[in-house]
């Protein structure tokens, strides 16, 4: 694949990695106003929100809790009561979900509309407002949402997965440390790793990669690769978790410059209408991808071929398909081809598909095949 004859790259998010980094929080906080910290039920009730309040003495908190995969009705509501009130920060406390939901209140807490999201999302009108500085302390290792300019909010009314965009949505400052996943679970660390693998694979048959972008995903997934095969038995091991957290950056910095392609088209009406989580709902497809895009010899020349088939190998021993029939049949997933051939991230993709294309690569996955379209 080509290189681009103009690119450009832009990541603004101050970023400090680290065990202990968390504590670093209240230098970057105003020195006066109130603090929203969005956070999750399952970070208040195992105490890390309290200990993260207390470590930044001083300063004036109100607590959110959010769900996983918000709905955009939800935030609305958050933002009425929040909204009477003046700001002077947002902090994140969590995974994706609480990440996508923190940058959509930093924005809307500074709109003047009393529905926000219904204005710019349902009705199209997108007056984004400069928003309230975002500090994101992220308990996962696989959205990269710390440091994307994208949020994703999901309508239950109109059965609709929406996006904000732009360089509003870049959070001011971003805390990775590791010892804030080491409490998650098998298979949310695996299903978030997955994510990670998907960004980074995305990056790499897109075309809107520049070289930076290929850089970091070629790091990341040299990062994921000692490790995906021993991830079920590495849960407590800091290190482990540390990598796995450089990986996510780097994937994570990558789709904030490229975009995602169509695994990630394919896996949000699953999301939407099945609740697959979505690490397994853009990653189920990628052994397949794999090795369309090799024997396309669509990968960028910068690729080690072995490094893709061990990265191949690895996501075949999680065996996705089966993951994936516990949340919904193969006629569910082929009843949302129309769903998800998503023009924009068709585009996306380096190779030339259609529907039909996209049929017959979800049968492929479905089954955990490992032979090659008309072959």
């Amino acid at each position: 694949m080509p290189e681009p004859q103009c690119w450009q790259q832009h990541n603004p998010v101050h970023i400090i990695c680290g065990s202990g980094s968390r504590k670093q929080l209240a230098k970057h906080l105003p020195v006066a106003g109130r603090v929203l910290l969005v956070t999750s039920e399952g970070m208040v009730r195992r105490g890390e929100a309290q200990a993260l309040i207390q470590n930044c003495m001083g300063v004036e908190w109100t607590v959110q809790t959010i769900t996983p995969n918000p709905d955009l009705d939800l935030l609305d509501d958050i933002h009425t009561k929040l909204h009477p009130q003046a700001w002077a920060a947002v902090v994140a406390l969590g995974g994706g979900s609480v990440i996508d939901a923190a940058k959509t209140l930093a924005l809307a807490l500074q709109s003047p509309h009393s529905r926000p999201l219904q204005i710019w999302l349902r009705e199209g009108k997108l007056d984004l407002p400069k928003p309230l500085p975002l500090v994101c302390l992220p308990t996962t290792a696989g959205t990269g949402a710390e440091v994307t300019p994208f949020a994703t909010v999901w309508d239950g009314a109109r059965q609709k997965k929406c996006s904000l965009g732009g360089l509003g949505l870049f959070p001011a400052v971003a805390l990775l440390d590791p010892e804030l996943t080491l409490s998650l679970p098998w298979q949310e660390t695996l299903f978030t790793a997955l994510d990670t693998t998907s960004h980074a694979l995305e990056t790499l048959w897109n075309r809107h990669a520049t070289p930076v972008s290929k850089a970091m995903a070629v790091e990341a997934l040299r990062l994921l690769d000692p490790i995906l095969p021993r991830l079920e038995h590495g849960l407590s091991d800091l290190a482990m978790r540390e990598q796995l957290q450089t990986a996510s950056l780097f994937a994570g910095l990558a789709i904030s410059q490229s975009r995602t392609a169509l695994a990630h088209a394919i896996s949000y009406p699953l999301t939407l209408h099945y609740a697959v989580p979505h690490g397994l709902a853009c990653s189920f497809t990628l052994p397949a991808l794999i090795r369309h895009v090799q024997a396309e010899q669509a990968f960028p020349h910068t690729v080690p071929l072995a490094l893709l088939q061990s990265i191949e190998k690895a996501l075949r021993q999680f065996n996705l398909h089966k993951l994936l029939h516990h949340y919904c049949s193969t006629e569910d997933v082929l009843n949302q081809i129309e769903q998800m051939f998503d023009p924009a991230r068709a585009e996306n993709f380096v190779l030339k598909i259609d529907k039909s294309w996209v049929r017959d690569l979800l049968l492929e996955s479905l089954a955990g095949l490992t032979y090659m379209r008309n072959a």
